[in-house]
Formats: C-alpha cells, sequence, structure tokens
C-alpha cells in the first residue's frame, strides 16, 4: 500500500512540475511618460538574469527583448509578425565639437530611498540644458547596469547611421542626448525621473518582484526576421 501511495505522490508531482516551471520571478519597474501632443503614458521594464524586457504593461503586447550575455537587441511586432533583430556593432567615432559638462546638487526636502538621498543632474551641451535626472546611488544596481549595457548597443549602433541623420537635427542637444552621451545619466545611480529639451520627462512609479510566464522572454518562432544593418550609408 506504501508503494501504491510512493507512485501517486510522484505522478502528482510529475504533473505539477511542468506548471510549475512555467512561472518564474522576474523584476518589474513600471514608469510614466509624458511628451508634447502625446500626453501621458506608462511603460513597463521586466528583467531576469538573462534578459531585459522593454514593453507597455501587457504581456501579450509588442515588446523589446535584450539578451544580456550576446547584447542583441530583438523587436517583436505581432501584427505584421515581424522580428527585428540589432546587433551589437561596437562604438564609431563621431567627429562633432560641443562643450559638455554636467552640474549636480543634493535634492535636501527629498525622502531618501535605501538610505541614499537623491541628486539631480543636470547635462548641459554649449550652455543648452539638455537632460535632467534625479537619481539614487546604490539602487537597482544590476537593473542599471543592464540598461547601460542596453543603451550602449542603441548607442553605438546609433554611431554608424549617424551619416543618414539630417544636418538640421544635428544639435548639440540631440548629439549629447543620443549619440555622444545617452548613458550619462545612468552613471551616477538609478534614475527616478527624467527629462529633456523637448519636453519628455519619464518617472519611476514602482518597483517590485513578481511572477509572470516563463514565455514572455520568449521570441516567436514563425515571425519573419530582419536584421537592422549597420551604418548602411558609411
Amino acid at each position: 500500500m506504501n508503494g501504491l501511495r510512493l507512485v501517486i505522490v510522484l505522478l502528482f508531482i510529475c504533473l505539477l512540475s511542468p506548471l510549475s516551471a512555467q512561472e518564474i520571478e522576474v523584476m518589474q519597474l513600471r514608469f510614466e511618460h509624458s511628451e508634447p501632443g502625446i500626453g501621458v503614458y506608462q511603460s513597463r521594464l521586466l528583467m531576469n538574469e538573462r534578459y531585459l524586457r522593454l514593453d507597455n504593461g501587457f504581456d501579450y503586447d509588442d515588446f523589446m527583448l535584450f539578451d544580456r550575455r550576446s547584447r542583441q537587441i530583438h523587436s517583436v511586432n505581432h501584427e505584421s509578425r515581424l522580428l527585428v533583430i540589432l546587433q551589437p556593432s561596437g562604438p564609431k567615432p563621431v567627429e562633432f565639437e560641443m562643450d559638455f559638462r554636467v552640474e549636480q546638487k543634493p535634492l535636501q526636502d527629498a525622502p531618501a530611498i535605501g538610505g541614499q538621498k537623491a541628486m539631480e543632474y543636470r547635462f548641459f551641451a554649449d550652455d543648452e540644458l539638455c537632460k535632467t535626472s534625479v537619481n539614487v546611488a546604490g539602487m537597482l544596481p544590476q537593473v542599471r547596469q543592464a540598461l547601460i549595457d542596453y543603451r550602449q548597443v542603441r548607442q553605438d549602433q546609433d554611431t554608424h547611421n549617424i551619416a543618414q541623420l539630417p544636418l538640421e537635427l544635428k544639435t548639440a542637444c540631440y548629439m549629447a542626448n543620443n549619440i555622444l552621451h545617452s548613458i550619462d545619466h545612468l552613471q551616477p545611480g538609478f534614475p527616478i525621473m527624467v527629462s529633456d529639451d523637448q519636453g519628455r520627462q519619464q518617472r519611476l512609479l514602482d518597483f517590485k518582484q513578481v511572477t509572470k510566464p516563463a514565455q514572455i522572454f520568449e521570441l516567436p518562432e514563425d515571425y519573419r526576421n530582419f536584421t537592422a544593418p549597420v551604418g548602411a550609408q558609411d
């Protein structure tokens, strides 16, 4: 009888194991954004040891997936059933002169987060305020590093494709924010608020560990693949 009970228990465990394997623990961050002409909307970041996923807050909508090992970026569009792959390219020197500087000041009235006071950083190019961020040192270090790595791939890609950008768009602030110093606001600590010269704002709403389906980090196998070219007009 004891042997029969053992067999039943083992069968029960085997039946449950595939279900439990479909759920994983991930770090979730939610952000609120505002842009002139668009209004307020939210975005979400999900991260585990291997992947960083960026989406609009819904598990089954379009998303960006950053592979933290290969450093590939995948953009998934469900409507067109298209998967765009952005390969890490490495940096390319960019010739553009500007006077870039950073100012910082502690926010005395802001509450401490994890024992750390928030600091405000202001990024200037040719004396024009291009970006402002509020950072907390030591906050979410792994997420911050994943964002740095992700943004580095995007920045490297942009340096290769800078020749395609119309001359009138190559302002000092554009070049600072998108090409030459796009990662600087991530360096001092995790940014809980960011704004730029175009009136765009982003602020962190919350962060916590959540349970999600494992397939949230999986890429569709039957979509058309397109690898974005690097420096097509170099």
